[in-house]
């Protein structure tokens, strides 16, 4: 018997799978950057959401609960930290004796994170976020800056209104600078 022995074996030779690499690996090195962009992009936009939620449940809670609810940056023992920046993550809590500050027997409502290499910032002087019993957020005007790594042209704003609503705002320089300066 007669073995036969195929011409032209299939197959790619070292020549073209070494040319293969090398447009691949261009074709992800111009797309890398794009990609790293979307997806700093979804984190700013996840802590945009995830603290409008956190607004909204808190106000939905001084309704139900007839009282004093307060949103503001965590320190990581359940309170409040004293300071503007939000990205460590927050909490609410209810305020019965109207103080701010978070006492033994006060409920803690809900807490929540900002992803990573997103730095949030509030308006200076106003480190925290007190919802009346009515839903209004008297005494409370507050602007949320929102900053990656991209820089303060990527920044966005949330604007929070005595009746105690959100909504999207121009970004101010100051805050974005303050905001983009504490980027992690």
């Amino acid at each position: 018997m007669h073995r036969v022995l195929p011409r032209n074996q299939g197959g790619l030779s070292l020549i073209e799978l070494v040319m293969v690499f090398v447009v691949l690996s261009v074709a992800l090195g111009a797309g890398l950057p794009s990609l790293q962009s979307l997806v700093a992009g979804n984190r700013m936009s996840t802590a945009r959401s995830g603290l409008t939620l956190a607004f909204a449940q808190a106000r939905a809670e001084a309704v139900v609960r007839a009282s004093n609810v307060v949103v503001c940056p965590g320190n990581g023992d359940g309170g409040c930290a004293d300071t503007i920046h939000w990205q460590r993550g927050w909490i609410s809590f209810e305020d019965g004796n109207r103080n701010g500050l978070r006492d033994a027997g006060e409920p803690q409502l809900g807490a929540g994170g900002v992803p990573p290499g997103v730095a949030v910032a509030t308006s200076n002087g106003r480190r925290s976020v007190r919802y009346l019993a009515d839903g209004t957020s008297e005494g409370s005007n507050v602007t949320l800056t929102f900053c990656d790594r991209r820089g303060a042209s990527r920044a966005s704003a949330l604007a929070l209104n005595n009746a105690g609503r959100l909504r999207r705002v121009a970004v101010d320089p100051g805050y974005a600078a303050t905001a983009c300066g504490a980027v992690e």
